[in-house]
């Protein structure tokens, strides 16, 4: 140990280089590390979703939900199977087993999409397949807009803005949430399809029959083969006006527009959105995983003031999840300034300038250090990392404050500054090494937390321990060099020390006295304090004081419709 100070204080040049190349890369680090409001993992989850339109929440459970159950439950590595029947929609999440590695959550991915493809017995009018994705933290939108207005401004503006944000930079997708897309609605006039010997149920039919397409197979001719492709899809309404349905033996026939009328309408998804009582729809954006969250969201924030908006239509930010992520570095940033200010003043107070400086130094030097460490091993800058920084800045000075202040003890001595300075790391390095790994032993088993929380929280312990590592380095090696460089001069006892010390020494001469008493009184304390947590502190993992909102569930009688729903709702 004495070789290693003393090489540090022989080398001041060296030393500070190494201080200028921590504070660059630490610069650099926290410029290009990518930020986060919760860092991405995989939830070991799957959700599979069919669309059936029209059908009763009744019919889609039996003729949907069920047989995708039957088929996927026998799939190993699934831990639960939760499934909504709702009215047009099949909804199942499909949970794994938390242990499942990577490459063993991928392979159960597979064997649910494999088992999914083999049934053959679904409605024939789902709307395409079974839609089967990967859920992921970073599925949560990190931006969701919320505005009003009526449907014909709205979705020819939403749509419009949509495409712009597509293409801004980290953007992954943009979902417009409460307008339904148009559809093409046939109206039959009653009277003329009762007169033409026609019904609904017919007329559906035979539209279904000509807007086909697929393969006739392969004509061969000698040694040469044609492909017969069948192409009968509408390409425009006009073709599907002049649509036969019946014709008679004279060649008269009756066509779709003798007996209906066209119009686009909004799909009927049975799903109404309202911003403070006002019709509106909301916009969700989502950023792709390996993108800057506060970079992404001020790109979407520069577009939205670029953009006029039509008369009658309005926005507001409804959920921003930069705003938690920025609120978190803004407190990390303001409790190391007050850290730094307060070491700085007790210690000027109590000792001198230059050594209060040089001990308060250590609290920027650990997270410029943190920060390399961060971007060297890329885990992004997000809620959890950052609450280990916070944690651990009140613990960044403990050992620079001992080492320090032995220094001062020891020029008072008589000692020279580089003997002061060997001899105070010497002395103090042992016990102040034992304090740092007691607390990072207590950090340690958060490594040990199994499954989504682990996987969420396994970076507060990392910080913890390596904060407190960088900071012993620099207490053992920088700090000595930097206090035998200053200008230090022994110092008189302020009178408020000399009291202290008199206080303690008599407070301490009691308790070594009166063991018994005091051992008591601690264990005393300890049982009422057991008590205390066990009977009457409430335990809540995930406490919900500071909710930003809450939802409200409202359950109908069997039979309403939708229309009472929302009368109802509007009341």
């Amino acid at each position: 140990m004495r070789s290693l100070v003393q090489f540090f204080i022989e080398r001041k040049m060296f030393l500070d280089i190494v201080l200028i190349a921590v504070f660059l890369f630490g610069y650099i680090s926290i410029t290009n590390s990518r930020k986060e409001g919760f860092p991405e993992i995989s939830l070991n989850k799957v959700i599979v979703q069919t669309i059936y339109p029209g059908a009763s929440a009744k019919d889609v459970e039996i003729n949907v939900t069920a047989k995708i159950e039957d088929q996927i439950k026998e799939v190993e590595g699934i831990k639960e199977i939760l499934s909504y029947s709702e009215e047009g929609i099949s909804k199942i999440e499909i949970q794994g087993l938390e242990k499942l590695k990577p490459s063993q959550f991928q392979k159960l991915f597979s064997d649910i999409e494999n088992a999914i493809s083999k049934i053959d017995d679904l409605p024939s009018n789902i709307k395409g397949k079974p839609s089967v994705q990967e859920a992921k933290t970073s599925d949560v939108p990190v931006l969701e807009i919320s505005y009003t207005g009526n449907y014909e401004k709205l979705k020819p503006y939403l749509e419009s803005v949509k495409e712009k944000m597509r293409e801004l930079k980290g953007i992954s997708k943009v979902d417009i949430i409460g307008l339904s897309d148009e559809e093409l609605r046939k109206k039959i006039d009653p009277i003329q399809a009762r007169k033409n010997f026609l019904d609904i149920r017919a007329i559906a039919n035979l539209l279904k029959v000509r807007n086909q397409e697929g393969s006739g197979g392969i004509i061969y001719a000698g040694d040469s083969e044609r492909k017969v492709v069948l192409e009968g899809k509408f390409k425009n309404t006009e073709e599907l006006l002049n649509t036969e349905l019946v014709t008679n033996e004279i060649g008269n026939s009756i066509r779709l527009k003798d007996i209906a009328k066209l119009e686009y309408v909004p799909e009927d998804k049975k799903l109404i959105v309202r911003n403070n009582g006002q019709q509106g729809a909301v916009l969700a954006i989502r950023k792709l995983g390996s993108e800057d969250l506060l970079k992404t969201v001020d790109l979407v924030n520069d577009l939205l003031k670029k953009e006029i908006l039509p008369e009658g239509i309005n926005y507001t930010i409804l959920f921003d999840q930069s705003a938690l992520t920025r609120e978190r570095i803004s407190l990390l940033v303001g409790n190391s300034i007050m850290g730094f200010i307060l070491v700085l003043s007790v210690l000027f107070y109590f000792l001198n300038f230059q050594t209060a400086f040089w001990t308060a130094f250590g609290i920027p030097f650990s997270l410029f250090g943190m920060l390399i460490f961060l971007k060297l091993m890329d885990i992004s800058i997000n809620l959890i990392s950052l609450a280990g920084f916070i944690i651990i800045i009140g613990m960044l000075v403990d050992d620079a404050v001992v080492i320090a202040e032995e220094y001062n003890t020891n020029l008072e001595k008589g000692m020279g500054k580089v003997d002061s300075a060997i001899n105070a790391v010497q002395r103090m390095w042992s016990p102040v090494l034992a304090s740092s790994l007691t607390t990072m032993i207590a950090f340690a088993p958060l490594f040990l937390v199994g499954g989504f929380p682990g996987a969420f929280i396994w970076t507060i312990p990392l910080m913890v321990i390596v904060g407190l590592s960088i900071s012993l380095v620099e207490s053992f090696f920088l700090l000595p060099s930097h206090l035998v460089h200053s200008n230090i001069r022994k110092f008189q006892e302020k009178k408020l020390m000399t009291i202290l010390e008199k206080v303690y020494r008599k407070s301490l001469i009691w308790a070594l006295l009166n063991k018994y008493k005091v051992l008591l009184t601690v264990i005393l304390l300890l049982a009422v304090s057991l008590f205390l947590l066990k009977n009457k502190v409430k335990k809540d993992p995930f406490p919900q004081d500071a909710a930003e909102g809450f939802s409200i569930l409202l359950t109908f009688p069997l039979g309403s419709t939708f229309l009472q729903t929302e009368n109802r709702i509007k009341k």
